[in-house]
């Protein structure tokens, strides 16, 4: 014990029984009069509980501060840990202190409270000031706040404000707390805490904390009041921005006059720097600090450039705002560069919808036709309702006699009300008293260019046109007022004008295969021309190379080094001809392709008077649409030999053929490449045309629907539902069949019959046999196909696929 300078000893029954005379004198009682005391005739009540305390958390290991002041000299403080020991098999509780500054005055110790508590309100009214924004000074303040209470080491401090928590929850039974209340509204409060339960609160504490509530609730009405100043000045940035780029004559001034409306949204307009640099072309005095921010200008996808911000005094700092306003400028900025590239696009199409409109007029005076016979209609809809008001007594019948009429109209009529609720149709099957968006159109949500709700706003009618899946209908919308001039519900007329529209699709069709027809034409000709000077010449070359190339041999004999073309004389031997040969070849393709062409745009009078060699016209159809069915399958032809010439229209048979291949091809699957094969053969009297696919199949339903008009799968992309339509108006014209064999991803079959009779040229029942046509050879030296552009593959009679 001699180690410390203020010892006392008390047992389990709260009797001292040791102190040392250091003690006894700063307590100015004598040693003997203080052993055997017990604590309570010598503390105070509060004095009494702290030691009680002490001594609790003693025997869990704690050690706990406490104050004793003798009843002689309540005004005389020694500070004493405490710890609990063994002695003699006794449990005793040690309080020692250390220091002589230990011993104070209770007025020396109130000063020294104050002075931390002072210090406490200064640090915390200085770190408001100087905090960037509310979230960091919650989130730091209990740094600030804790060294002014009596116990700092074991504060716990827990902060909401705006809904937002700082800090762990603290139980408010065990707490001090304040209340934040700014413009007389609470927003929230803080509470202060001990991890110790046995620390008590002073009142000076709980006054301490009342008081930074008090000069918190004002610094945060002054800090909302900055930060909505910075808002409406960052918002003001942006707003004249806009107007900038929406004013501004070109992209140069724009960038040019854009750091007089960016600058003052900044925190220190007058030291900021803005450098732009826009399609490699900079704006701006180059920055070359690297304390900035800056934001990307991206238009489409690409890096067009960027905006590059800093101040000259390298002491500012760039506020978290700033960036967000930048960014946002950066933002507004490249969608309206955007617009400015959409709106050249527009307006090439804009001149195309110029060309179109002469076409729609035509359309107009059928159309308008059909307002007047609606507008007909809708007179008598309005007699139907005038007698139904005058017949009010006799109810029933004249309920009867009125849904006949009003049944009879061929048009869907329906009425219906201000919450979208249907009130009655004179369509069999719709759901009364169901919502309008539901019952017509099977959607959750109302339409998006509602006519229910523009009539209540406008309280005129409503014309507009809608479209449901591959149907297109003409609605008109009435609005029926109540008695008080409002709109109480509406009377909506449906017609559909599918026809129509495909019927100007039709004719938008037509008009394009008239163009094609004749730009193929034209292309034509301009091709065959130079391509006769190439054949021409081509065949003086190969004569000249094969007289030439002999002689050459012998001069290389005895020079050995010698080369042509910069290239060894023996290579450039080996392939000269292979290359020559193939220039033949390639001209010979141009050639056919020419051909084929214009025979697919040669004018059709639509007679059955050619003589039709079916194997040929397979062959040209499948050159003319090679390139756009090798880009989703490889065709294979196997085609009979023995088949006779009938008599039909080429044009037409090839025109069947060409609309079978490609929709082989477009039911083939993404994700595999697929394989079609044109087959031919004979039976009898008619000549048998398949075309099978291992693509998607058709399900039962779609096969019901193939041959009906403008029935098609694939109106999004760009199908008319006209092609096979077609196809089985010509097969018929040649008094043959179409039919088709479909499996859903397996593949379909379609199969083309056509009789014939057999051309003659002997006595009557001979058959002439046709030979097949002969095969091209090439010349000497020439290499087979064995690119991308090779045509199909042609297999003999012998390897016919199964039909």
């Amino acid at each position: 014990m001699a180690t410390f300078e203020f010892v006392l000893c008390v047992n389990d029954a709260e009797e001292i029984t040791v102190v040392n005379d250091r003690f006894s004198q700063a307590c100015r009682c004598d040693k003997e009069s203080l052993v055997g005391q017990k604590l309570d005739r010598l503390l105070n009540p509060v004095r009494l509980e702290q030691f009680r305390l002490a001594m609790s958390e003693a025997q869990t290991g704690s050690t706990r501060t406490v104050a004793f002041s003798g009843d002689r000299d309540p005004t005389s403080l020694i500070h004493l840990k405490t710890t609990r020991i063994q002695h003699e098999g006794q449990d005793l509780y040690l309080f020692f202190g250390d220091q002589v500054a230990g011993l104070r005055t209770t007025t020396e110790w109130e000063k020294q409270e104050r002075i931390k508590e002072l210090a406490c309100l200064y640090a915390v009214s200085d770190w408001i000031e100087v905090s960037a924004s509310i979230r960091k000074f919650f989130q730091h303040l209990p740094e600030y706040l804790a060294p002014g209470m009596h116990y700092p080491e074991d504060v716990r401090v827990y902060s909401a404000y705006q809904g937002t928590t700082y800090g762990e929850p603290i139980d408010p039974d065990r707490c001090i707390r304040t209340k934040l209340v700014v413009r007389g509204e609470e927003r929230g409060e803080i509470r202060v805490g001990y991890i110790n339960d046995h620390h008590e609160f002073l009142a000076e504490e709980q006054k301490m904390l009342n008081e930074i509530g008090r000069i918190l609730n004002l610094a945060l009405e002054r800090k909302e009041l900055s930060e909505n100043e910075k808002l409406i000045r960052e918002l003001k940035c942006l707003y004249e921005v806009a107007e900038w780029i929406e004013a501004s004559h070109s992209i140069a001034d724009f960038f040019n006059g854009l750091p007089r409306y960016l600058a003052p949204g900044l925190e220190y307009p007058t030291d900021a720097q803005i450098s732009s640099t826009y399609q490699s072309q900079e704006y701006g005095p180059r920055i070359q600090s690297d304390k900035s921010i800056t934001t990307r200008l991206v238009v489409r996808g690409q890096e067009r450039g960027q905006i590059r911000v800093a101040y000259r005094d390298d002491r500012h700092d760039f506020l978290e705002e700033e960036q967000k306003m930048l960014k946002e400028i950066g933002r507004i900025l490249s969608l309206a560069l955007d617009r400015k590239e959409l709106s050249e696009t527009l307006l090439q199409r804009e001149e195309e919808r110029t060309r179109l409109s002469g076409r729609v007029e035509e359309l107009e005076e059928e159309i308008q036709d059909r307002s007047r016979e609606l507008e007909k209609q809708q007179k008598n809809l309005e007699a139907v309702n005038t007698y139904f008001d005058r017949m009010s007594r006799g109810w029933e019948e004249a309920q009867n006699r009125m849904m006949s009429i009003f049944k009879a109209v061929p048009d869907r009529i329906a009425f219906i009300d201000k919450n979208r609720n249907v009130i009655m149709t004179n369509q069999e099957g719709d759901s009364i008293g169901d919502k309008c968006f539901r019952t017509f159109f099977n959607q959750e949500a109302p339409c998006r260019d509602c006519r229910l709700a523009k009539v209540i706003r406008t309280k005129a009618p409503v014309r507009t046109e809608i479209r449901d899946e591959d149907d297109y209908y003409e609605v008109q919308a009435l609005p029926v007022f109540d008695e008080e001039g409002e709109v109480g519900w509406i009377t909506e007329f449906f017609r559909n004008i599918t026809k129509e529209k495909n019927y100007e699709q039709q004719l938008q069709q037509a008009d394009k295969l008239a163009s094609i027809g004749q730009l193929v034409s034209g292309i034509g000709h301009e091709i065959n021309n130079p391509n006769q000077f190439i054949r021409g010449n081509i065949k003086i070359i190969q004569q000249a190379m094969e007289d030439m190339l002999p002689i050459v041999d012998d001069y290389y004999r005895s020079h050995p080094d010698l080369k042509i073309a910069r290239l060894k004389y023996d290579f450039f031997r080996q392939h000269i001809m292979i290359l020559v040969n193939d220039m033949a070849h390639g001209s010979r393709r141009i050639k056919d392709i020419i051909e084929g062409l214009k025979s697919f745009a040669r004018k059709d009078e639509g007679e059955l008077i050619d003589e039709v060699e079916i194997n040929t016209i397979i062959d040209a159809a499948v050159r003319l649409v090679h390139n756009e069915v090798h880009k989703h399958a490889d065709i294979e032809l196997d085609l009979a030999s023995d088949l006779p010439v009938f008599t039909g229209n080429v044009q037409k048979i090839e025109q069947v053929l060409i609309n079978l291949v490609i929709n082989a091809a477009q039911a083939t699957p993404k994700e595999r490449r697929g394989k079609i094969i044109v087959a031919t053969r004979r039976e009898n009297s008619h000549i048998i045309i398949t075309v099978r696919d291992n693509g998607k199949g058709m399900s039962e339903r779609t096969l019901k629907q193939i041959f009906d008009p403008f029935f098609t799968t694939r109106r999004a992309k760009g199908g008319t539902g006209l092609g096979l339509p077609i196809a089985h108006r010509i097969v018929e014209e040649h008094n043959g069949m179409i039919s088709v064999n479909s499996k859903v991803d397996v593949g379909t079959t379609f199969t083309v019959t056509i009789p014939t009779k057999l051309k003659t040229t002997t006595a009557p029942g001979d058959e002439r046999q046709e030979e097949p046509p002969p095969v091209e050879t090439p010349p000497a030296g020439e290499r087979p196909l064995t690119d991308a552009s090779q045509p199909p593959h042609r297999r003999g009679s012998d390897d016919r696929a199964d039909s």
